[in-house]
């Protein structure tokens, strides 16, 4: 079975590009982030086309999230509380459904803005949170699947330049409330196919940081070791971030995909 997760930029800038990524790579379920469109307005029919059924979370502006599957999605719940599900102002950041194999939860963790704004302490905050949405929902003995974009490079192997530590997604205390997260019972799956350093999956926009390298992983995939025990593979497709295409250019991040056996 394989996975996907994407941070777009915005599901309709770039729907070409994510259809074109769709059709050739053939996920069974792809989550997404910052689709930055109203439910009903979201491109379903693309999808659909391709097979895919979809469910979504979204609000004009920044942030939403969707997950699309080949096989029905159940017990779909949206938001990490009842303020995000309510509040028409509140962004869109946390999808989860089961599928037949495993429960999946797609998120889009704050930016945070800037180090010591009031932003990023919000950010902090929504972390904890989010792992206190793990605690009541979940079961770490039993199969879940956690992706999207975390807003955070875990520690210094997931930054290009070592003098970035202590910015704005590498800071200690973004770090130590991602790891308060994992420590609830996941894996970090990059981690379980490699220790090397330089796998990153966001570059800023523009052609010569990707080329250069010059990035972050941000967008992480974690497990609950059931789930992790299966893993057999998982990548970033670095050259859809470099594909030029004249009907839409590529966001700033790549897709990241997890191939689990059955």
């Amino acid at each position: 079975m394989k996975i996907a997760t994407w941070n777009v930029d915005s599901i309709r800038a770039r729907l070409p590009r994510v259809s074109d990524w769709l059709a050739k790579s053939s996920p069974d379920a792809i989550c997404l982030q910052e689709i930055k469109v109203e439910d009903d307005l979201f491109p379903r029919k693309a999808f659909e086309d391709l097979g895919y059924r979809v469910e979504v979370f979204g609000a004009k502006g920044r942030a939403g999230v969707a997950i699309a599957s080949k096989e029905p999605l159940r017990s779909v719940k949206r938001g990490l509380d009842e303020e995000e599900v309510e509040d028409p102002a509140a962004p869109k950041r946390v999808i989860a459904a089961k599928l037949a194999a495993f429960d999946l939860v797609c998120v889009y963790v704050p930016n945070g803005q800037a180090v010591g704004s009031d932003e990023y302490f919000k950010k902090i905050a929504w972390l904890v949170k989010l792992r206190e949405y793990m605690k009541d929902r979940y079961d770490p003995k039993k199969p879940l699947l956690v992706c999207g974009d975390w807003n955070v490079a875990p520690d210094d192997r997931d930054i290009w330049d070592g003098r970035l530590r202590g910015g704005l997604h590498c800071s200690k205390p973004e770090r130590d409330a991602l790891a308060g997260v994992v420590s609830w019972g996941f894996k970090d799956l990059l981690r379980e196919k490699t220790e090397e350093p330089g796998h990153f999956t966001w570059w800023p926009y523009g052609i010569y940081p990707i080329k250069r390298n010059e990035g972050l992983r941000i967008d992480l995939m974690l497990a609950t070791k059931p789930l992790a025990a299966r893993l057999e593979a998982l990548s970033v497709d670095k050259d859809e971030r470099m594909r030029e295409d004249e009907r839409a250019k590529a966001a700033d991040h790549a897709p990241v995909v997890a191939t689990f056996r059955d």
